[in-house]
């Protein structure tokens, strides 16, 4: 009877082997879990945009007698790319008249870019564009200054 039985021996390739395989699992489990941080990060800014766009307000215009808001719609502009959302909306500023804003909003994540055009105002000689970089929940602001009225202050949330 042979009781030398050298097929359970462990060997130094034998733990190479079993390193290698928690190494392999280990970034296999954390590129999931980076895949889906990614996705349900990026789908915050989505949802954003869908449930109504963004509030633009204008307020500290020469003669402008009181802040002036709209929510402005957007809706996907790029299905097949990354998120932009556009909208448009009519605005009374008071003490001024009305005229147009259109609103780009760009999603990464929480990150928002906005690009928003004011347009069409009495008085107002050329249309004006404003970059806004925000966070969801986070409104900010930009001061304007709109061609044949004056300057003022740009808010977005």
């Amino acid at each position: 009877m042979n009781l030398n039985n050298n097929n359970h021996r462990i060997t130094s390739s034998t733990i190479a082997k079993t390193s290698y395989n928690v190494k392999a699992l280990f970034m296999g489990v954390l590129l999931i879990a980076v895949t889906i941080s990614l996705m349900a990060s990026n789908t915050n800014g989505i949802v954003f945009a869908e449930q109504g766009g963004g509030i633009v307000t204008i307020s500290g215009l020469p003669n402008q007698t009181a802040d002036a808001s709209i929510q402005v719609p957007l809706k996907t502009a790029n299905p097949d790319g990354p998120p932009v959302y556009t909208g448009g909306a009519s605005i009374n500023i008071p003490g001024i008249g009305s005229g147009q804003v259109s609103v780009e909003l760009i999603a990464n994540g929480n990150l928002l870019y906005y690009k928003v055009t004011i347009s069409q105002l009495p008085g107002q000689t050329q249309s004006i564009e404003s970059d806004i970089n925000t966070q969801i929940g986070n409104p900010n602001s930009a001061p304007i200054d709109i061609p044949g009225i004056g300057k003022g202050t740009l808010t977005i949330q």
